[in-house]
Protein backbone atom coordinates (compact mmCIF):
# COMPACT_ATOMS: atom_id res chain seq x y z
CA UNK A 1 0.00 0.00 0.00
CA UNK A 2 1.61 3.11 -1.16
CA UNK A 3 1.35 5.99 1.19
CA UNK A 4 0.03 9.83 -0.16
CA UNK A 5 1.46 11.43 2.56
CA UNK A 6 2.68 10.62 5.59
CA UNK A 7 3.23 13.48 9.07
CA UNK A 8 5.40 12.54 11.87
CA UNK A 9 4.69 15.24 14.94
CA UNK A 10 6.00 13.05 17.64
CA UNK A 11 9.66 14.18 17.03
CA UNK A 12 8.51 17.70 17.02
CA UNK A 13 11.37 19.34 19.03
CA UNK A 14 9.45 19.47 22.88
CA UNK A 15 9.56 23.17 24.40
CA UNK A 16 10.97 22.51 28.06
CA UNK A 17 9.44 24.03 31.54
CA UNK A 18 11.24 27.43 31.23
CA UNK A 19 9.79 28.29 27.56
CA UNK A 20 6.67 26.98 27.94
CA UNK A 21 5.23 30.05 29.40
CA UNK A 22 5.93 31.71 25.72
CA UNK A 23 2.52 29.71 24.74
CA UNK A 24 1.12 33.16 26.51
CA UNK A 25 4.10 35.95 26.38
CA UNK A 26 5.14 34.78 22.84
CA UNK A 27 1.32 34.29 21.45
CA UNK A 28 1.81 37.19 18.99
CA UNK A 29 4.84 35.29 17.76
CA UNK A 30 2.56 32.16 16.90
CA UNK A 31 2.72 32.52 13.34
CA UNK A 32 2.98 36.24 12.33
CA UNK A 33 2.88 37.07 8.30
CA UNK A 34 6.28 37.84 8.33
CA UNK A 35 7.34 34.61 9.53
CA UNK A 36 4.76 32.51 7.25
CA UNK A 37 6.10 34.03 4.19
CA UNK A 38 9.24 33.53 5.39
CA UNK A 39 8.44 29.83 5.39
CA UNK A 40 7.14 30.07 2.25
CA UNK A 41 10.05 31.52 0.49
CA UNK A 42 12.01 28.85 2.19
CA UNK A 43 9.69 25.86 0.47
CA UNK A 44 9.62 27.78 -2.80
CA UNK A 45 6.10 28.29 -2.62
CA UNK A 46 5.90 31.93 -3.38
CA UNK A 47 8.38 34.12 -5.32
CA UNK A 48 6.28 36.99 -4.81
CA UNK A 49 3.29 38.23 -3.08
CA UNK A 50 1.48 40.72 -4.81
CA UNK A 51 -1.28 38.48 -5.76
CA UNK A 52 -1.30 35.34 -3.30
CA UNK A 53 -0.10 35.96 0.75
CA UNK A 54 0.49 32.47 1.83
CA UNK A 55 0.19 33.82 5.77
CA UNK A 56 -3.54 35.18 4.82
CA UNK A 57 -3.93 31.76 2.70
CA UNK A 58 -3.00 29.76 6.35
CA UNK A 59 -5.58 31.89 8.42
CA UNK A 60 -8.20 31.75 5.94
CA UNK A 61 -7.72 27.84 5.44
CA UNK A 62 -7.69 27.60 9.74
CA UNK A 63 -11.46 29.32 9.36
CA UNK A 64 -12.69 27.72 6.15
CA UNK A 65 -12.35 24.60 7.91
CA UNK A 66 -12.94 25.54 11.90
CA UNK A 67 -16.49 26.17 10.82
CA UNK A 68 -17.32 22.41 11.51
CA UNK A 69 -19.24 19.77 8.91
CA UNK A 70 -20.86 22.21 6.17
CA UNK A 71 -22.44 20.98 3.00
CA UNK A 72 -20.76 19.85 -0.21
CA UNK A 73 -21.87 23.24 -1.94
CA UNK A 74 -20.04 25.37 0.98
CA UNK A 75 -17.06 23.35 0.75
CA UNK A 76 -15.60 24.47 -2.41
CA UNK A 77 -12.65 25.89 -4.01
CA UNK A 78 -14.35 29.19 -5.02
CA UNK A 79 -16.20 29.35 -1.49
CA UNK A 80 -12.32 29.66 0.18
CA UNK A 81 -10.91 32.17 -2.73
CA UNK A 82 -14.14 34.00 -1.50
CA UNK A 83 -13.15 33.70 2.05
CA UNK A 84 -9.77 34.45 1.60
CA UNK A 85 -10.07 37.78 0.20
CA UNK A 86 -12.92 38.98 2.08
CA UNK A 87 -12.49 37.88 5.59
CA UNK A 88 -8.30 37.91 6.37
CA UNK A 89 -6.61 39.76 3.42
CA UNK A 90 -7.60 43.73 4.11
CA UNK A 91 -8.95 45.34 0.96
CA UNK A 92 -6.36 46.55 -1.89
CA UNK A 93 -3.27 44.23 0.04
CA UNK A 94 -3.60 42.19 -2.95
CA UNK A 95 -4.89 42.50 -6.11
CA UNK A 96 -7.57 39.15 -6.97
CA UNK A 97 -6.44 36.42 -8.32
CA UNK A 98 -8.83 34.81 -11.08
CA UNK A 99 -9.81 31.50 -10.14
CA UNK A 100 -7.36 29.23 -12.60
CA UNK A 101 -4.50 31.08 -11.33
CA UNK A 102 -5.67 30.24 -7.72
CA UNK A 103 -6.64 26.89 -8.50
CA UNK A 104 -2.67 26.70 -10.05
CA UNK A 105 -1.25 28.29 -6.81
CA UNK A 106 -3.07 25.77 -5.01
CA UNK A 107 -1.87 22.50 -6.59
CA UNK A 108 2.22 23.35 -6.65
CA UNK A 109 3.77 20.82 -4.87
CA UNK A 110 5.47 23.02 -2.51
CA UNK A 111 2.49 23.51 -1.07
CA UNK A 112 2.50 20.64 0.88
CA UNK A 113 5.77 21.28 2.13
CA UNK A 114 4.83 24.33 3.50
CA UNK A 115 2.04 23.12 5.09
CA UNK A 116 3.75 20.44 6.69
CA UNK A 117 6.33 22.99 8.24
CA UNK A 118 3.51 25.38 9.38
CA UNK A 119 1.88 22.21 11.08
CA UNK A 120 5.47 21.29 12.89
CA UNK A 121 5.48 25.10 13.86
CA UNK A 122 2.43 25.33 15.61
CA UNK A 123 3.16 21.76 17.23
CA UNK A 124 5.77 22.92 19.11
CA UNK A 125 3.41 25.34 21.00
CA UNK A 126 1.10 22.27 21.89
CA UNK A 127 4.31 20.31 23.07
CA UNK A 128 5.00 20.11 27.11
CA UNK A 129 0.94 21.42 27.05
CA UNK A 130 -1.97 19.64 27.16
CA UNK A 131 -5.53 21.44 27.38
CA UNK A 132 -7.23 18.27 28.16
CA UNK A 133 -5.87 17.31 32.04
CA UNK A 134 -8.02 14.06 32.03
CA UNK A 135 -5.59 12.67 29.13
CA UNK A 136 -2.61 14.16 30.53
CA UNK A 137 -3.22 12.25 34.24
CA UNK A 138 -3.96 9.19 32.47
CA UNK A 139 -0.09 9.24 30.89
CA UNK A 140 1.24 10.03 34.69
CA UNK A 141 -0.41 6.93 35.78
CA UNK A 142 1.51 4.77 33.79
CA UNK A 143 4.89 7.22 33.89
CA UNK A 144 4.82 5.91 37.58
CA UNK A 145 4.01 2.79 37.70
CA UNK A 146 6.67 1.82 34.38
CA UNK A 147 8.08 4.43 33.18
CA UNK A 148 5.35 4.98 29.89
CA UNK A 149 5.96 8.56 28.18
CA UNK A 150 2.82 8.48 26.08
CA UNK A 151 0.02 6.49 25.09
CA UNK A 152 -1.02 6.71 21.50
CA UNK A 153 -4.28 5.11 20.42
CA UNK A 154 -4.02 5.00 16.76
CA UNK A 155 -7.42 4.91 14.41
CA UNK A 156 -8.33 5.46 10.94
CA UNK A 157 -11.14 7.29 8.57
CA UNK A 158 -12.11 6.91 5.31
CA UNK A 159 -13.12 9.33 2.98
CA UNK A 160 -14.75 9.06 -0.41
CA UNK A 161 -13.36 10.86 -3.17
CA UNK A 162 -14.29 11.89 -6.97
CA UNK A 163 -13.87 8.77 -9.19
CA UNK A 164 -11.72 10.77 -11.24
CA UNK A 165 -9.13 10.80 -8.49
CA UNK A 166 -8.45 7.26 -9.73
CA UNK A 167 -6.66 8.81 -12.88
CA UNK A 168 -4.05 10.61 -11.02
CA UNK A 169 -3.27 9.32 -7.84
CA UNK A 170 -3.75 5.34 -5.92
CA UNK A 171 -7.25 5.84 -4.15
CA UNK A 172 -8.12 2.00 -4.67
CA UNK A 173 -11.62 1.77 -1.90
CA UNK A 174 -13.51 -1.10 -0.61
CA UNK A 175 -17.21 -1.20 -0.43
CA UNK A 176 -20.22 -1.40 -2.71
CA UNK A 177 -19.96 -0.10 -6.18
CA UNK A 178 -21.70 3.19 -7.64
CA UNK A 179 -23.95 2.67 -10.93
CA UNK A 180 -23.61 5.28 -13.73
CA UNK A 181 -25.89 5.09 -16.24
CA UNK A 182 -26.96 1.38 -15.53
CA UNK A 183 -23.17 0.47 -14.90
CA UNK A 184 -21.53 -0.30 -12.34
CA UNK A 185 -17.93 1.49 -11.15
CA UNK A 186 -15.72 1.87 -8.99
CA UNK A 187 -15.21 4.11 -6.01
CA UNK A 188 -12.72 5.84 -5.31
CA UNK A 189 -11.20 6.90 -1.56
CA UNK A 190 -8.28 7.72 0.84
CA UNK A 191 -8.08 6.70 4.61
CA UNK A 192 -6.40 9.15 6.84
CA UNK A 193 -4.78 7.05 9.89
CA UNK A 194 -3.73 8.60 12.80
CA UNK A 195 -1.91 8.54 16.45
CA UNK A 196 -3.56 10.87 19.01
CA UNK A 197 -1.09 11.37 21.85
CA UNK A 198 -2.49 11.75 25.23
CA UNK A 199 0.74 13.35 26.82
CA UNK A 200 -0.41 16.24 23.73
CA UNK A 201 -3.97 15.51 23.51
CA UNK A 202 -2.95 16.12 19.71
CA UNK A 203 -2.15 14.17 16.88
CA UNK A 204 1.62 12.63 17.06
CA UNK A 205 1.20 11.26 13.23
CA UNK A 206 -0.76 11.58 10.40
CA UNK A 207 -0.40 8.77 7.67
CA UNK A 208 -2.60 9.32 4.18
CA UNK A 209 -3.12 6.25 2.15
CA UNK A 210 -5.61 5.03 -0.68
CA UNK A 211 -8.78 3.36 0.87
CA UNK A 212 -7.67 -0.48 0.57
CA UNK A 213 -4.91 -2.45 2.13
CA UNK A 214 -2.87 -3.51 4.97
CA UNK A 215 -3.49 -0.84 7.77
CA UNK A 216 0.07 -2.51 10.21
CA UNK A 217 2.53 0.03 8.33
CA UNK A 218 1.10 3.04 9.51
CA UNK A 219 1.13 2.47 13.19
CA UNK A 220 4.42 4.49 12.67
CA UNK A 221 5.91 2.55 16.17
CA UNK A 222 9.51 2.51 14.42
CA UNK A 223 8.94 6.68 15.02
CA UNK A 224 8.08 6.26 18.71
CA UNK A 225 10.78 6.15 21.24
CA UNK A 226 10.81 3.14 24.07
CA UNK A 227 8.23 3.77 26.59
CA UNK A 228 5.43 4.68 24.59
CA UNK A 229 2.33 2.36 24.79
CA UNK A 230 0.02 2.66 21.94
CA UNK A 231 -3.75 0.96 22.05
CA UNK A 232 -5.38 0.05 19.00
CA UNK A 233 -7.27 -2.53 17.12
CA UNK A 234 -6.59 -6.11 15.32
CA UNK A 235 -5.94 -4.39 12.10
CA UNK A 236 -2.63 -1.94 12.95
CA UNK A 237 -0.77 -5.22 14.26
CA UNK A 238 0.44 -8.78 14.05
CA UNK A 239 2.63 -11.60 15.36
CA UNK A 240 6.17 -9.69 14.10
CA UNK A 241 5.05 -6.44 14.71
CA UNK A 242 3.98 -7.44 18.24
CA UNK A 243 7.84 -8.99 18.90
CA UNK A 244 9.03 -6.01 17.66
CA UNK A 245 7.32 -3.70 20.12
CA UNK A 246 9.19 -5.69 22.54
CA UNK A 247 12.29 -5.16 21.32
CA UNK A 248 12.21 -1.74 20.94
CA UNK A 249 10.92 -0.81 24.46
CA UNK A 250 7.61 0.10 23.78
CA UNK A 251 3.80 -1.63 25.03
CA UNK A 252 0.80 -2.27 23.15
CA UNK A 253 -3.17 -3.05 24.06
CA UNK A 254 -4.70 -4.42 21.16
CA UNK A 255 -8.06 -5.61 20.89
CA UNK A 256 -8.50 -9.73 19.48
CA UNK A 257 -11.31 -11.06 17.89
CA UNK A 258 -13.59 -13.31 19.77
CA UNK A 259 -12.49 -16.44 18.09
CA UNK A 260 -8.73 -15.97 19.10
CA UNK A 261 -6.50 -18.92 18.60
CA UNK A 262 -4.15 -20.72 21.23
CA UNK A 263 -3.79 -22.83 24.31
CA UNK A 264 -4.56 -21.77 27.71
CA UNK A 265 -1.35 -22.37 29.61
CA UNK A 266 -2.42 -20.06 32.85
CA UNK A 267 -5.67 -18.61 33.47
CA UNK A 268 -6.80 -16.40 36.60
CA UNK A 269 -9.58 -14.38 37.56
CA UNK A 270 -10.06 -11.58 39.55
CA UNK A 271 -10.20 -13.30 42.63
CA UNK A 272 -6.63 -14.61 41.75
CA UNK A 273 -8.34 -18.01 41.65
CA UNK A 274 -7.10 -20.52 38.77
CA UNK A 275 -9.28 -20.85 36.35
CA UNK A 276 -8.41 -24.47 35.24
CA UNK A 277 -11.25 -25.37 32.98
CA UNK A 278 -9.68 -23.02 30.19
CA UNK A 279 -6.54 -24.89 30.61
CA UNK A 280 -5.23 -26.52 27.55
CA UNK A 281 -8.67 -24.71 25.28
CA UNK A 282 -8.59 -21.98 23.54
CA UNK A 283 -8.87 -19.02 24.78
CA UNK A 284 -12.52 -18.38 23.61
CA UNK A 285 -13.49 -21.83 25.01
CA UNK A 286 -16.87 -21.89 26.78
CA UNK A 287 -17.14 -21.89 30.41
CA UNK A 288 -19.39 -23.80 32.73
CA UNK A 289 -22.54 -21.87 33.24
CA UNK A 290 -21.68 -21.99 37.20
CA UNK A 291 -18.80 -19.57 36.60
CA UNK A 292 -19.08 -15.91 37.01
CA UNK A 293 -16.06 -14.13 36.27
CA UNK A 294 -15.65 -10.77 35.61
CA UNK A 295 -12.44 -11.49 33.59
CA UNK A 296 -9.85 -13.81 33.06
CA UNK A 297 -5.79 -13.10 32.91
CA UNK A 298 -4.17 -15.99 30.43
CA UNK A 299 -0.68 -16.82 29.18
CA UNK A 300 -1.76 -18.48 25.57
CA UNK A 301 0.16 -20.50 23.55
CA UNK A 302 0.65 -19.26 20.19
CA UNK A 303 -0.90 -22.46 17.34
CA UNK A 304 1.94 -21.92 14.73
CA UNK A 305 4.86 -21.79 17.26
CA UNK A 306 5.76 -22.18 21.24
CA UNK A 307 5.48 -18.66 21.78
CA UNK A 308 3.46 -17.37 24.23
CA UNK A 309 1.85 -13.92 24.82
CA UNK A 310 -0.40 -12.16 27.64
CA UNK A 311 -4.21 -12.16 26.86
CA UNK A 312 -7.24 -10.82 28.59
CA UNK A 313 -10.73 -12.24 28.55
CA UNK A 314 -13.09 -9.27 29.99
CA UNK A 315 -16.86 -10.11 30.33
CA UNK A 316 -18.27 -7.38 28.34
CA UNK A 317 -20.74 -4.77 30.89
CA UNK A 318 -24.84 -4.99 29.95
CA UNK A 319 -28.20 -4.51 31.58
CA UNK A 320 -28.04 -7.81 32.23
CA UNK A 321 -25.64 -10.22 34.52
CA UNK A 322 -27.59 -13.27 32.43
CA UNK A 323 -24.50 -15.34 30.75
CA UNK A 324 -26.05 -15.91 27.27
CA UNK A 325 -26.78 -11.80 26.96
CA UNK A 326 -23.12 -10.89 27.35
CA UNK A 327 -20.49 -12.06 25.14
CA UNK A 328 -16.46 -11.68 26.71
CA UNK A 329 -14.01 -9.29 24.51
CA UNK A 330 -10.49 -10.25 24.33
CA UNK A 331 -7.17 -7.95 25.00
CA UNK A 332 -3.72 -8.44 24.29
CA UNK A 333 -1.14 -6.96 25.71
CA UNK A 334 2.71 -7.24 26.53
CA UNK A 335 2.18 -5.35 30.00
CA UNK A 336 3.78 -6.81 32.65
CA UNK A 337 0.87 -8.63 35.34
CA UNK A 338 2.87 -7.54 37.77
CA UNK A 339 1.93 -4.18 37.59
CA UNK A 340 -1.01 -3.63 35.46
CA UNK A 341 -3.66 -5.85 36.05
CA UNK A 342 -6.20 -7.64 33.61
CA UNK A 343 -9.12 -4.89 34.60
CA UNK A 344 -6.80 -2.13 34.49
CA UNK A 345 -5.69 -3.17 30.82
CA UNK A 346 -8.92 -3.49 29.83
CA UNK A 347 -9.99 0.44 31.07
CA UNK A 348 -6.63 1.58 29.30
CA UNK A 349 -8.04 0.16 25.97
CA UNK A 350 -11.56 1.77 26.60
CA UNK A 351 -9.74 5.02 26.88
CA UNK A 352 -9.10 4.29 23.15
CA UNK A 353 -12.73 5.83 22.51
CA UNK A 354 -11.77 8.86 23.95
CA UNK A 355 -8.29 9.53 22.20
CA UNK A 356 -8.57 8.50 18.16
CA UNK A 357 -12.04 8.25 17.50
CA UNK A 358 -13.06 11.50 19.44
CA UNK A 359 -10.18 13.18 17.70
CA UNK A 360 -11.53 12.03 14.03
CA UNK A 361 -14.61 12.78 14.94
CA UNK A 362 -13.47 16.39 16.17
CA UNK A 363 -11.62 16.73 12.69
CA UNK A 364 -14.72 15.97 10.32
CA UNK A 365 -18.07 17.12 12.56
CA UNK A 366 -15.56 20.24 14.02
CA UNK A 367 -13.13 21.05 11.83
CA UNK A 368 -15.14 20.20 8.27
CA UNK A 369 -13.07 17.19 7.44
CA UNK A 370 -13.95 15.69 3.89
CA UNK A 371 -13.12 15.67 -0.15
CA UNK A 372 -12.74 18.86 -1.49
CA UNK A 373 -14.22 19.40 -4.92
CA UNK A 374 -11.14 18.57 -7.07
CA UNK A 375 -9.08 15.42 -8.77
CA UNK A 376 -5.64 16.99 -7.66
CA UNK A 377 -3.86 14.87 -5.20
CA UNK A 378 -1.92 17.77 -3.62
CA UNK A 379 -5.15 19.84 -3.76
CA UNK A 380 -6.73 17.20 -1.94
CA UNK A 381 -4.17 16.36 0.63
CA UNK A 382 -3.80 20.44 1.23
CA UNK A 383 -7.18 21.42 2.27
CA UNK A 384 -6.90 17.91 4.83
CA UNK A 385 -3.66 19.13 6.21
CA UNK A 386 -5.97 22.54 6.90
CA UNK A 387 -8.59 20.53 8.90
CA UNK A 388 -5.24 19.62 11.33
CA UNK A 389 -3.91 22.82 11.21
CA UNK A 390 -7.37 24.00 12.80
CA UNK A 391 -7.41 21.05 14.76
CA UNK A 392 -4.19 22.03 16.15
CA UNK A 393 -5.42 25.83 16.26
CA UNK A 394 -8.06 24.97 18.61
CA UNK A 395 -6.26 23.16 20.74
CA UNK A 396 -3.79 25.92 21.18
CA UNK A 397 -6.49 28.27 22.04
CA UNK A 398 -7.61 26.05 24.71
CA UNK A 399 -4.05 25.65 26.20
CA UNK A 400 -3.88 29.39 26.20
CA UNK A 401 -7.33 30.05 28.04
CA UNK A 402 -6.88 27.21 30.66
CA UNK A 403 -3.16 29.03 31.46
CA UNK A 404 -4.04 32.19 31.62
CA UNK A 405 -7.75 32.19 33.40
CA UNK A 406 -6.07 29.61 35.69
CA UNK A 407 -9.10 27.03 34.26
CA UNK A 408 -7.49 24.04 36.53
CA UNK A 409 -9.84 25.66 39.32
CA UNK A 410 -12.90 25.69 37.30
CA UNK A 411 -12.74 21.84 36.15
CA UNK A 412 -11.88 19.53 32.40
CA UNK A 413 -11.79 21.03 29.13
CA UNK A 414 -13.98 18.41 26.77
CA UNK A 415 -11.98 17.35 23.67
CA UNK A 416 -15.19 17.24 22.15
CA UNK A 417 -16.70 20.29 22.98
CA UNK A 418 -13.77 22.31 22.23
CA UNK A 419 -13.50 21.37 18.55
CA UNK A 420 -17.71 21.11 18.16
CA UNK A 421 -18.44 24.55 20.07
CA UNK A 422 -15.13 26.63 18.78
CA UNK A 423 -14.90 28.93 15.38
CA UNK A 424 -11.96 30.48 15.23
CA UNK A 425 -13.43 34.30 14.75
CA UNK A 426 -11.61 37.01 11.97
CA UNK A 427 -10.99 39.30 14.51
CA UNK A 428 -8.91 37.39 16.31
CA UNK A 429 -7.26 35.27 13.17
CA UNK A 430 -6.91 38.78 11.94
CA UNK A 431 -4.85 39.81 15.30
CA UNK A 432 -2.45 36.71 14.76
CA UNK A 433 -1.94 37.35 11.33
CA UNK A 434 -0.89 40.94 12.04
CA UNK A 435 1.06 39.56 14.98
CA UNK A 436 -0.59 42.64 17.46
CA UNK A 437 -0.24 41.02 21.40
CA UNK A 438 -2.62 43.43 23.16
CA UNK A 439 -5.42 43.25 20.06
CA UNK A 440 -4.79 39.05 20.39
CA UNK A 441 -5.36 39.04 24.27
CA UNK A 442 -8.46 41.49 23.91
CA UNK A 443 -10.51 38.83 20.75
CA UNK A 444 -9.40 36.14 23.25
CA UNK A 445 -10.83 37.42 26.40
CA UNK A 446 -14.18 37.86 23.92
CA UNK A 447 -14.38 34.58 23.81
CA UNK A 448 -12.87 32.92 26.95
CA UNK A 449 -15.82 33.20 29.11
CA UNK A 450 -18.11 31.51 26.26
CA UNK A 451 -15.19 28.86 25.92
CA UNK A 452 -15.21 27.95 29.24
CA UNK A 453 -18.70 27.90 30.15
CA UNK A 454 -19.95 25.54 26.78
CA UNK A 455 -16.74 23.43 26.21
CA UNK A 456 -16.16 22.84 30.23
CA UNK A 457 -16.81 19.00 30.88
CA UNK A 458 -20.28 18.18 32.40
CA UNK A 459 -21.06 16.18 35.71
CA UNK A 460 -20.88 12.87 34.93
CA UNK A 461 -24.07 10.59 34.96
CA UNK A 462 -24.10 7.60 37.40
CA UNK A 463 -24.58 5.41 34.19
CA UNK A 464 -21.48 6.83 32.61
CA UNK A 465 -19.62 6.21 35.88
CA UNK A 466 -20.53 2.41 35.73
CA UNK A 467 -19.97 1.97 32.14
CA UNK A 468 -16.77 3.24 32.51
CA UNK A 469 -17.48 6.10 30.31
CA UNK A 470 -16.35 8.93 32.03
CA UNK A 471 -12.68 9.31 31.18
CA UNK A 472 -11.59 11.36 34.44
CA UNK A 473 -13.56 8.71 36.91
CA UNK A 474 -11.24 5.90 34.31
CA UNK A 475 -8.22 7.53 34.97
CA UNK A 476 -8.83 7.51 38.52
CA UNK A 477 -9.90 4.18 38.91
CA UNK A 478 -6.71 3.16 36.90
CA UNK A 479 -4.12 5.27 38.99
CA UNK A 480 -5.36 3.13 42.14
CA UNK A 481 -4.87 -0.35 40.52
CA UNK A 482 -1.81 0.52 38.50
CA UNK A 483 1.91 -0.65 40.77
CA UNK A 484 4.72 1.19 41.32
Amino acid sequence: MDKLYQLALNNVNSVNSNETHQVVKGIQNLLPASLVDEIARDTKLMTRSRKFSPAAFVYALIQFCSRGKVNSGQYTISNFQENFYNDIVEKDDLSIMDQKSFHDKLRKPEMLIFMTQIIERLQKFIKGNNAYSAHADLVKNYAKSLGITDIVSVDGCELFVRPSCAKNFNCKTSGKKRTQRGVQKDNAGIKIHGGFSNATGSFSHIDITEGVGSERASVNAELYPAGTLFIMDRGYIDKVAEEKYGQRGQFYIVKYRTNCQGEVISATNEKGEEVECLYGSAPSAALPDNRTDKWIDMVVKRPDDDTCFRLIRVRNIGKDADHENNEWSYYATNLPATHVNAFAVYLTYRCRWAGSEHSFKCLQSGNGMRAINSSDKVIMLTFILGNILSFIFKNIIAIIIKRIYKFEAIGHFSLIRIHLKMICSTPLLRALYKGTRSTIYFHIGKIKDKIIRACTRKPASKRDIENYKDLPTVCQIIGGLLKV
